[in-house]
């Protein structure tokens, strides 16, 4: 994660205010590895809708406080609404007009 950071802020300069303030500190740094049991993720509210791949990372996201870099927009909406950090490649490549 410190290399996207460095990479982004080499490329654009800054990131949007509202996005420094939930990426900052301890948070845009690299977190370990995790391992969630099935047996628990299927219970995540997000299971039914987006399966067992995306409520382990909802899960994940908020057990250690980490920002989601997606680019599944069912995703990305989920974890939104539930106020989750999370950046989309898309919506990134488009505002900043990247091919």
């Amino acid at each position: 994660m410190q290399k996207v950071a460095s990479l982004w802020l080499s490329r654009f300069g800054s990131l949007q205010p509202d996005i420094r303030a939930s990426i900052a500190g301890s948070r845009w740094q690299a977190k370990f590895a995790c391992r969630f049991e099935s047996s628990g993720v299927v219970h995540h509210a997000l299971f039914l809708d987006l399966g067992l791949t995306d409520a382990a990372i909802a899960s994940a996201a908020r057990q250690y406080d980490c920002v989601v870099l997606t680019d599944d927009l069912p995703l990305y909406v989920r974890l939104s609404e539930t106020g989750v950090a999370v950046l989309n490649y898309t919506h990134l490549r488009l505002r900043f007009k990247i091919v």
